[in-house]
């Protein structure tokens, strides 16, 4: 018998789960619902990404792309270490690609060695890996080729904007020697000069394209010219301290397209910042 005067509590309202990743990977038109869903229960993508909305109102692009032969691949932009972390365990991540995470803290770099470059060694599906403008030094970047060596399904990698230096570049040759999928290196902005960084290359076999842009390299070593690997198509050499004058008087020269800086679309300064920064 109920009491006069006092009200019954209000019914809790039931929880909305949050979208799977199937529905992640719909078609456009319930993209407004999914993301509504996300936003109403304070929830990130499974990779970790928060969807926003862009301008005109419209969802961005989820992280998780649907292939055209129905199949799903996560393309994920981290915004700090745990969730780079967190993606490369996933095995449909295809893509990572991490800005602007510094990785010199103690603590960040103990993580970073230990709890993403380690575990390494047991991720096959990893195509594309970029670790960009993260302050990452020599002995990080050759644990990182440690974790890479047997990759079975990396062929890209951008190290663009560290502090790698020359020597880094040698323990990395080192610890990723034979690896046979690596197929693109950018290493673009990591103080590696004078020397041209000769031993990445001998290391990976399978290496079509090497990006050296402003790295003060001064020389091109006569042997890469005359033993040219038959897989090795380009080297972005721009923006170094190369001596043309040396290089000109030398019995072979490279190609222009190692060299060309304007009047070639494809040959364009690397783009220092992520547009999905926002």
């Amino acid at each position: 018998m109920k009491k006069k005067g006092l009200l019954s509590p209000p019914k809790p309202q039931a929880l909305q789960a949050p979208p799977t990743d199937t529905e992640l990977g719909t078609a456009d038109k319930s993209g407004d619902e999914l993301l509504s869903r996300m936003e109403d229960a304070s929830l990130s993508s499974p990779a970790g990404i928060t969807l926003r909305r862009r301008p005109d109102g419209s969802p961005e692009a989820s992280p998780v792309q649907a292939k055209s032969d129905g199949k799903e691949e996560k393309i994920v932009y981290p915004k700090d270490l745990e969730q780079m972390i967190m993606a490369s365990s996933i095995p449909a991540t295809k893509e990572l690609h991490a800005f602007h995470i510094k990785m010199n803290g103690s603590l960040i770099y103990s993580k970073f060695m230990n709890d993403f470059c380690k575990p390494l060694v047991f991720n096959v599906s990893l195509e594309i890996l970029t670790v960009s403008d993260c302050e990452l030094a020599a002995d990080q970047a050759n644990r990182l080729a440690t974790g890479l060596k047997n990759h079975p399904t990396l062929r890209r990698l951008c190290l663009r904007g560290n502090t790698i230096r020359s020597g880094g570049v040698d323990l990395m040759a080192g610890s990723i020697k034979g690896n046979t999928r690596l197929t693109s290196l950018d290493l673009d902005e990591n103080a590696i000069g004078p020397a041209f960084p000769m031993s990445i290359i001998l290391a990976l076999p399978s290496l079509s394209k090497l990006n050296l842009y402003d790295n003060v390299i001064k020389n091109i070593p006569q042997k890469l010219l005359t033993n040219l690997p038959q897989k090795l198509d380009d080297i972005d050499l721009r923006h170094n301290a190369l001596n043309m004058k040396r290089i000109m008087e030398q019995p072979v020269l490279p190609p222009t397209r190692w060299l060309v800086t304007e009047q070639n679309p494809d040959k364009e300064p690397p783009a220092r910042h992520s547009t999905l920064f926002g």
